[in-house]
């Protein structure tokens, strides 16, 4: 973009292409996935659909939004156990979780271009454990917290999916396992967990240019397994267990405000009892989880509308398929074309 875009002269001689391309580049250096979807092609050059893929188990479908659809995709290489940790990066999917054959952690990585997992085999047993978080800051993954036969671990580590390179960074103040992290363009937070057998209402904010985490206020309730997106400069935080035996869920939604450094509680029945996944898509929250239906639980993918304190149902996950992982992906047209449409 700068080297040859920026040059041609039917930009360069052109303040508002000038500018266009400028706001393009700092978008895309902050290392967020929303620039990726935030400036669609024109229809006649489009090759690629911007889609939500979601996975459990062993199974892989995406929804495209704009048709209200689903594909089935490639199968996943293992069948993963719950809870797993998954979040986008460089146009593909990271998912952290055990698999059906052992009780270590293990990363797969889904490319949309092929259709395809591969192990990430650099995410060995240094680096492995369970119940931990991973969220893309930056255009790094950082895998946060977790478990290993020891207890509860505070260790941080970042994965360049350029390099295939791991590097351990500063750890969290708290050590803690069943996290939620979420990250903004400036920030990477860890909200919650468990410790011990105690919930936690801790929150801690990594800062990379001081490279150094700093607790802010707490969450209104102490949970663990809550999920969460950045959303018009705030944080939301959805559902989760209020007890470490995951015996008792909440129905509380709670949002940040960094300028204020306050959380505010929001009640919502219609919160799912374990919410799974959320991600923010397209200015959009959307959010995979388990809410009661007719009295059973039932996987529903819905978005949520911040202004209304309302819900809204997307087309029904098929064939009942229990799906825990969500991740906003550019999946090519003739990718698509070669997968079963499921409506």
């Amino acid at each position: 973009m700068f080297n040859v875009i920026l040059h041609h002269p039917l930009v360069k001689d052109n303040e508002t292409c000038t500018a266009f391309v400028l706001h393009a580049m700092k978008e895309v250096s902050s290392g967020t996935e929303e620039w990726y979807f935030a400036q669609p092609p024109r229809s006649c050059l489009r090759m690629h659909e911007d889609a939500l893929v979601a996975c459990g188990k062993k199974k892989t479908f995406c929804y495209l939004a704009s048709e209200d659809k689903w594909y089935e995709m490639a199968d996943m290489l293992f069948e993963k156990r719950l809870p797993t940790a998954t979040s986008a990066c460089h146009g593909k999917m990271y998912i952290i979780g055990r698999n059906g054959v052992g009780e270590e952690s293990t990363m797969d990585r889904y490319d949309p271009s092929g259709n395809s997992w591969t192990p990430v085999s650099s995410y060995n047993g240094t680096i492995s454990r369970n119940f931990a978080a991973v969220v893309n800051f930056q255009g790094f993954l950082y895998v946060i917290g977790g478990k290993n036969e020891n207890g509860e671990i505070n260790s941080v580590h970042k994965y360049n999916p350029d390099t295939n390179l791991w590097q351990e960074v500063v750890p969290l103040n708290v050590a803690r396992c069943c996290v939620c992290a979420v990250a903004d363009k400036n920030f990477l937070y860890v909200i919650g967990g468990k410790a011990d057998v105690k919930c936690l209402d801790v929150v801690e904010r990594f800062e990379p240019e001081r490279n150094t985490w700093s607790m802010l206020a707490s969450t209104v309730e102490r949970k663990l397994l809550s999920c969460g997106v950045a959303v018009r400069d705030n944080l939301f935080i959805f559902g989760g267990f209020t007890s470490s035996e995951l015996s008792t869920s909440t129905s509380l939604i709670e949002m940040y405000n960094p300028a204020l450094n306050m959380w505010m509680g929001v009640q919502n029945m219609a919160t799912p009892k374990y919410p799974l996944s959320a991600v923010s898509f397209k200015g959009n929250m959307f959010l995979i989880g388990l809410w009661t239906q007719d009295g059973f639980p039932s996987c529903c993918l819905k978005v949520y509308d911040a202004d209304k304190n309302e819900w809204k149902p997307c087309v029904s996950i098929p064939h009942g398929f229990h799906l825990s992982s969500l991740a906003p992906l550019r999946i090519p047209r003739d990718i698509l074309l070669k997968c079963k449409d499921l409506l």
